[in-house]
């Protein structure tokens, strides 16, 4: 009779852990806990930054780009530094060498005498060099304009100043321009880049200035009114493709201006001394 009951209990027992494993086995992961299931937050790629493509000048309707190879050889020699003397110095003020690229002429003029005003007889020797091409007509230049291009040629140290276009004499049946009076000149410095030289005379104030990259030349008039600036890269003897510049800049650029920031300022050494130790002829 014991040995029955230790069967039975023993049994009993078997059964009792059996339905506890199966039970447990049932029951899902985390059951009846609290704490959440563990989350990996999704990392998404990181998008790829675009490129940064440099844009070619855009083309204008109608603008014809182009310069022959020769022509874009005598541009470069425009640029390039001569083989020719340093500037001197008399009495504060350099002199100025100009060549002219359609006549062929070369000048070196002391512009200024001591007493800082123009000298008449060397305006009248500019005024030669800058006559019209094909008639030899000859027009009083603009003492403003003088004073200016001193004033580009002495911030540069340049060594010679090419004149592309100077006056032209006006046809009956065409209108005036800034060339027609000879309150213009197209040039080109040696040892400067042309957006600097544009640049520069932008800053002068009444001024007109156009940036010709492809004819290799930037244009200076001087007027009254307010600045006007302009890109123009239409090739050499092709109808002009004139974009404007910003005009708010040509407006800072008026305000700021006084008329005692045209007259150059005799240079000296760091003694104190006027540069050039060759006499100066009085005004």
């Amino acid at each position: 009779m014991l040995h029955v009951g230790k069967i039975s209990f023993f049994a009993i027992l078997l059964v009792a852990l059996v339905s506890a494993g199966t039970a447990l086995a049932q029951t899902p992961p985390n059951a009846g806990s609290t704490q959440e299931p563990l989350t990996f937050p999704t990392v998404q790629p990181e998008p790829d930054k675009p490129k940064t493509v440099r844009k070619k000048p855009r083309r204008q309707r109608g603008c014809r780009m182009y310069a022959s190879p020769s022509y874009r050889k005598m541009v470069h020699r425009w640029q390039t530094v001569p083989t020719i003397p340093k500037p001197k110095w008399r009495a504060g003020f350099r002199d100025l060498t100009l060549y002219s690229v359609n006549l062929g002429e070369r000048i070196r003029v002391f512009p200024f005498l001591a007493d800082g005003t123009l000298d008449p007889a060397v305006v009248d020797e500019i005024s030669r060099v800058m006559r019209d091409k094909n008639t030899d007509a000859v027009h009083p230049t603009s003492e403003r304009l003088v004073k200016l291009v001193y004033l580009l040629a002495v911030k540069f140290n340049v060594r010679q100043i090419t004149i592309v276009s100077g006056y032209r004499q006006p046809k009956e049946e065409e209108g005036g321009g800034h060339h027609a009076d000879a309150t213009a000149i197209d040039i080109a410095f040696s040892g400067v880049r042309l957006p600097v030289l544009a640049q520069a005379a932008r800053r002068l104030g009444h001024v007109g200035v156009g940036f010709y990259p492809t004819s290799g030349f930037v244009h200076l008039d001087v007027r009254e009114g307010r600045s006007y600036f302009w890109v123009d890269r239409s090739g050499p003897g092709q109808p002009g493709c004139v974009r404007p510049l910003d005009s708010a800049r040509a407006f800072s650029y008026d305000a700021k201006w006084r008329i005692e920031k045209d007259e150059p300022v005799p240079a000296k050494n760091k003694k104190g001394e006027l540069l050039g130790t060759e006499p100066a002829p009085n005004g």
